[in-house]
């Protein structure tokens, strides 16, 4: 990438790879973002959101990139999102999460669920009427830095991995069904990692 980032978040949208926010050099957040296009071996910038940000939400949906959440500072959350407009290269603000926060962000369906670190309900967007509604709660009270995967090509679930509880590194992990309820979360737990880690990151793949 053009720009070393840590705490970034990354989203798939047409076949190209976007990378969004950050944190460089241990000091400063980003604004930035940058696309790889499929096919090609080369960075391209797009327009720099809003609000520079870590540790947000990032989801495709509908053809555009949204963003919610994150941290301003090492002590200061916000609770702005915003979404990219990628035929007009532009970013405009959409509502307000309830609350600032940390988070993780994944599309399924015609919906984004926003998973807060910390004890924060489970959040659905519904970007047709930019509002949030409450769905449930974590499997794990306390949970931070876990990470998140979801492909629809394998199976229908959003997976949710490794982080601290209470502080302390875990290798527990559990997937959830998202469309099973309209109301309320049933966790399936799966099997723990041989090695608790935190700020990890994990994929689907099917295997032949």
């Amino acid at each position: 990438m053009k720009n070393p980032r840590h705490a970034a978040e990354t989203t798939v949208l047409g076949g190209s790879i976007y990378a969004v926010g950050g944190w460089t050099h241990g000091s400063t957040c980003l604004d930035s973002v940058e696309r790889l296009e499929e096919g090609k071996n080369c960075w391209v910038d797009c327009k720099g959101m809003i609000q520079s940000r870590r540790l947000h939400g990032v989801a495709s949906l509908g053809g555009k990139v949204y963003v919610f959440g994150g941290s301003l500072t090492e002590t200061k959350k916000t609770a702005t999102a915003e979404v990219y407009n990628v035929e007009k290269n532009e970013w405009t603000f959409v509502a307000p999460l309830p609350r600032p926060m940390i988070c993780v962000a994944m599309a399924v369906g015609k919906f984004i669920y926003i998973f807060c670190n910390g004890d924060d309900p489970v959040l659905r967007y519904e970007a047709e009427k930019d509002k949030y509604v409450e769905i449930g709660n974590l499997p794990i009270a306390n949970w931070h830095c876990f990470a998140v995967a979801h492909d629809e090509n394998i199976d229908k679930f959003i997976y949710l991995v490794g982080g601290t509880e209470d502080g302390k590194h875990i290798g527990k992990g559990y997937r959830v069904d998202v469309l099973a309820k309209q109301d309320g979360l049933v966790w399936e737990a799966l099997p723990e990692l041989e090695m608790p880690r935190r700020r990890t990151a994990i994929v689907l793949a099917m295997l032949t």
